[in-house]
């Protein structure tokens, strides 16, 4: 059995407001990633990026001797 290499990013798919407070588009199932703990996507309508701290988000869900 070997051991599970964490990816460095992972996409993801989000539903989020846009932070630019002049666009506030509400994106509904944008495409985004994770990187650092740290989620970012762009807004679909003005192109603004958004990010958020998620310090519990976890890549791999099973363990630290993962077989995802």
């Amino acid at each position: 059995m070997g051991y599970y290499d964490q990816p460095s990013a992972t996409d993801l798919i989000v539903t989020f407001v846009c932070h630019n407070e002049a666009c506030q588009h509400e994106n509904v199932e944008t495409d985004a990633q994770a990187l650092d703990n740290v989620i970012w996507a762009t807004c679909e309508k003005c192109g603004e990026q958004s990010d958020w701290d998620v310090p519990e988000y976890e890549h791999c869900y099973c363990g630290d001797y993962c077989r995802c």
